[in-house]
């Protein structure tokens, strides 16, 4: 973030500016992402897309638009007041968060509209097994394709061992 003064009717006043960052390439190598997992169709949270993988000049973490098709907003909008099913977004996921690799515009209106859940193709991208951080972390992603139940454990092979039980 950066701030700037603007003047408005003789006051002055910081505004906040969002910088434009590609946060997708800054988190996967920030986390030494090595291989990806196809997830299927899942229903995530919108509140957990945090960005845009190739489109983040146009939309920014919250998805709100620069230069975004306003008719393309409008047409998604009205899609989604008639009841029409519009197709799954595609998203990559990394722990928690995801980013959109296509549907950056149904995530717009979809944010707006408060909406809970969203359709999508999930990619997971996981990190090497070369740390306990890392292990627990495709141990979990494992346990969740296998049993769509969401647990955080702090010891390798708890997931498996859960697994016994279930």
């Amino acid at each position: 973030m950066f701030m700037v003064i603007m003047c408005s009717n003789v006051k002055w006043r910081w505004v906040e500016i969002a910088e434009r960052v590609n946060r997708f390439l800054q988190r996967y190598e920030k986390e030494g992402l090595k291989q990806i997992k196809y997830r299927g169709i899942e229903q995530i949270p919108v509140k957990r897309i945090v960005g845009s993988v190739n489109r983040w000049r146009d939309f920014d973490n919250r998805f709100r638009t620069g230069d975004a098709d306003q008719m393309k907003l409008n047409s998604i909008m009205k899609a989604f007041n008639d009841g029409i099913i519009l197709p799954p977004i595609s998203v990559y996921k990394i722990r928690d968060d995801y980013y959109v690799i296509d549907g950056n515009h149904r995530v717009t209106v979809a944010k707006k509209i408060g909406q809970i859940d969203i359709d999508a193709e999930v990619y997971e991208l996981l990190p090497p097994g070369d740390s306990l951080e890392h292990r627990l972390w495709r141990e979990r992603s494992l346990f969740e394709i296998k049993t769509g139940i969401t647990v955080d454990f702090s010891e390798i092979g708890a997931y498996e061992r859960l697994c016994v039980y279930l």
